[in-house]
């Protein structure tokens, strides 16, 4: 085989980095050695640049797959934190284009003011379906956007929903079928939580983590009625709900922990829980 063709060969396996140590290795060893024929020496010096220049392929091609990777982990996570964005501008940035986005945190600063211009802002920030983490805070709406209240967000395992005051319902755990972890904190014009929030045992079937904190006007959990709801539940929280008077789940065959704090009009009993390992009540006192 002629020089050339040498060259030809050993480029073809350029993609090894096994191809370049051993290349570099050889170029060297033979430059140790006496070379008197001419043509072997011309033939050594392609070999050279041919390894040298492999080299320099596989350092592009480890830049281009770090420089995508980490494109790719800044994508997965984006938090949005603001007061005065308009529909239109949040139109613009397109979340369901983003294939990559994992986790979303769409914050609105503290406003006491009931706004329907949150509503339309927040319609306009439905994430792609592949969405695992979202947490929704300081909304100022009164209901929730079309892709909460449908099956778009079937693969979010962790959802948080804090501080959103004039919010009168809840989305149906039904919607979410991957949900393990759901907090709902701050929505203080809710009164009753009935059996469309519960869905049935196989709608809730996911869930592991529940937790509720400071319902100012939450009164009645209409959730007894249903059997083995939440077959899969290990953490029950309730915190801070002064009105809530019962209705707790009474079948939890997976609970481990049951948090019940500041709740001081609750008259439930405690759930069946064989697996309970831990129990939290403070400040429940009964009237």
């Amino acid at each position: 085989m002629d020089g050339e063709g040498n060259v030809t060969a050993w480029m073809a396996e350029k993609a090894s980095g096994d191809f370049v140590s051993k290349g570099r290795k050889g170029v060297m060893e033979s430059r140790k050695g006496t070379i008197t024929n001419p043509k072997v020496e011309e033939w050594i010096d392609l070999v050279k640049d041919a390894v040298f220049n492999a080299e320099d392929v596989l350092d592009e091609i480890d830049y281009e797959v770090s420089k995508r990777k980490l494109a790719a982990e800044q994508e997965s996570q984006i938090s949005v934190i603001g007061k005065n964005a308009s529909p239109s501008t949040t139109l613009a940035i397109n979340l369901r284009s983003k294939i990559h986005l994992k986790e979303l945190t769409l914050e609105w600063c503290t406003d006491d003011e009931k706004s329907l211009h949150d509503k339309d802002v927040l319609e306009n920030f439905q994430p792609h379906k592949n969405l695992k983490k979202l947490s929704i805070g300081n909304y100022g709406g009164i209901g929730f956007p079309n892709w909460l209240a449908d099956h778009s967000l079937s693969n979010v395992v962790s959802l948080e929903l804090k501080n959103r005051k004039y919010c009168i319902a809840l989305p149906s755990l039904g919607l979410f079928p991957s949900l393990k972890s759901l907090s709902i904190t701050g929505f203080h014009s809710i009164v009753a939580i009935g059996p469309e929030f519960c869905g049935n045992s196989s709608n809730a079937s996911s869930l592991e983590i529940l937790r509720f904190g400071d319902m100012k006007g939450w009164e009645e959990w209409k959730c007894e009625i249903l059997s083995l709801t939440f077959p899969h539940l290990q953490e029950l929280s309730i915190k801070n709900c002064l009105k809530l008077k019962g209705g707790l789940p009474q079948q939890l065959p997976s609970l481990r922990i049951l948090v019940i704090s500041n709740c001081e009009k609750l008259l439930s009993s405690i759930p069946f829980a064989p697996s309970l390992d831990k129990l939290v009540l403070r400040d429940c006192r009964n009237e």
